[in-house]
């Protein structure tokens, strides 16, 4: 038996499609905090958790975060689900950065009993770091169904997405490429109908330029949907949009570094043709390369498995684990 929690809607979203896949009979408690989102993306009513029972001893707890990880380690072992593309930053010299609870391999992860990650960069630095626990790579759950339903957007007008990570403090990488590019974006609204997302974190930074440029705010379900063409920073969205055949022009500002971080930074990255900006002048020339087909990149390195079976993938994994500390019980004589 499984319970599972999730605080934020960005968590639920990855969190959701595993736990819908889990068979009934290994379903505990889903413990919600706020509001969640449904099938479809929509955000619908949710309960605020049970902190006694949430907090109390008993099976295991699936989460998507390491800030839910830290809500229920204390008390739970845990399961923990990637909620990204597996992007870590294990190429900067200090150990507070390469070795960040938040990210794949990071330190403070010892409660994880199964860990579940997208693809074989992050896989390998947990085994690294964690080798006596399993790790499965399952793909991207989120991803599931429009890998077996690719959107396809019917615009009479091309239309672009905005997508910013936030202003993280943790090394240069994490840091927005907002402040570099946002000189482009008039021209890039003059040209074409320009809709904006970000980081939860970041929305609270980008709303006054979008409101000032009249940018129109999109949630993750309409970026997914409607855009023709995705601009990002260092978002997991880029890697996601990219999967399903949205093309993506990636804004490179000068303050990333030339480290290979893997993934959206070094080898990963430059020797495939991804499509880059990297001077505010470049963007919209980019957005143009891009809805003429270039820029399109085989997704495989981030993610081990495309086939839409990725909640499945993580269902049987938990099932398994769910199954054997059972048979363990019995072995011992107690009755699960």
């Amino acid at each position: 038996m499984i319970d599972a929690y999730c605080s934020q809607p960005q968590y639920a979203r990855h969190l959701l499609p595993i736990w819908e896949a889990l068979p009934s009979e290994h379903r505990g408690t889903l413990y919600v905090s706020g509001r969640l989102l449904d099938d479809a993306g929509v955000m619908a009513a949710g309960a605020k958790p049970k902190d006694s029972r949430l907090m109390s001893r008993g099976p295991r707890v699936l989460v998507a975060s390491h800030i839910d990880y830290q809500a229920v380690s204390g008390y739970r072992r845990v399961i923990l689900a990637q909620h990204g593309a597996g992007q870590s930053y294990g190429a900067d010299s200090d150990p507070g950065v390469n070795r960040c609870p938040s990210y794949a391999g990071g330190d403070n992860q010892d409660r994880v009993d199964l860990f579940l990650v997208p693809g074989l960069r992050p896989a390998q630095r947990t085994r690294e770091r964690y080798p006596h626990t399993p790790v499965a790579e399952i793909g991207c759950p989120v991803l599931d169904r429009w890998l077996l339903n690719p959107p396809q957007p019917m615009n009479a007008h091309p239309i672009v997405a905005l997508a910013w990570h936030w202003e993280n403090q943790l090394c240069p990488e994490t840091r927005s490429a907002l402040p570099h590019f946002k000189s482009a974006l008039a021209d890039l609204t003059s040209r074409y109908t320009v809709i904006g997302h970000a980081h939860p974190r970041a929305r609270n930074l980008v709303s006054w330029l979008y409101d000032s440029l009249g940018i129109v705010w999109a949630d993750y379900e309409t970026v997914m949907t409607s855009a023709d063409v995705l601009c990002t920073d260092n978002s997991s969205v880029g890697f996601e949009a990219m999967a399903v055949g949205k093309p993506v022009v990636w804004m490179t500002p000068p303050w990333y570094r030339d480290v290979d971080h893997g993934i959206r930074f070094g080898h990963d990255f430059h020797s495939r043709p991804y499509l880059e900006a990297r001077e505010p002048w470049q963007l919209v020339p980019a957005v143009g390369d891009a809805l003429r087909g270039y820029g399109r990149v085989d997704m495989s390195h981030v993610y081990t498995h495309m086939d839409g079976r990725s909640a499945e993938r993580a269902a049987a994994a938990i099932v398994a684990l769910d199954e054997e500390a059972d048979a363990m019980r019995l072995a011992a004589g107690v009755t699960p």
